[in-house]
């Protein structure tokens, strides 16, 4: 069945002899290719299709970031916010080994105050995973009941 159509890049009209579920959208293959370069070209970020905000939440319920600039980045561009947070305070990208650990227990909570850097050692300690926690540790971070 012919069906005229018009064309989403160049706006001319044309025939399509396809049925209704594989309809054309463009009149010929350079209008095609030309919309398939400049969602390649302006495919991510902000100007993508898909873009939500640029945060989302994990199933451990920590909070990321989009930030495909940050060393600490996963493959899909994301950073945990509270890392993304304590990284800016000190001033560098933070190392494999450092654990932010969020002072009140709340992973939505990422204000500087309530996040403090520890190696896992210490980490573990603190939640009483390990033999005895660290002196320097116990005052100031003991958990609220």
């Amino acid at each position: 069945m012919e069906v005229k159509c018009i064309c989403k890049k160049c706006g001319k009209e044309f025939i399509d002899k396809n049925c209704p579920s594989r309809r054309k959208k463009t009149c010929s293959f350079e209008c095609y290719r030309s919309i398939c370069e400049s969602f390649l070209i302006h495919g991510k970020g902000k100007k993508s299709p898909s873009y939500r905000s640029g945060t989302t939440c994990d199933s451990y319920g920590y909070i990321k970031i989009l930030d495909w600039s940050s060393p600490m980045a996963n493959s899909q561009g994301y950073v945990p916010e509270h890392r993304w947070i304590m990284s800016k305070k000190i001033g560098r990208p933070l190392t494999k080994d450092e654990i932010v650990h969020h002072i009140d227990g709340n992973h939505k909570n990422n204000n500087p105050k309530n996040l403090i850097i520890m190696t896992e050692f210490e980490h573990k300690h603190h939640h009483g995973l390990g033999r005895k926690m660290p002196d320097r540790w116990k005052n100031k971070h003991a958990l609220k009941k």
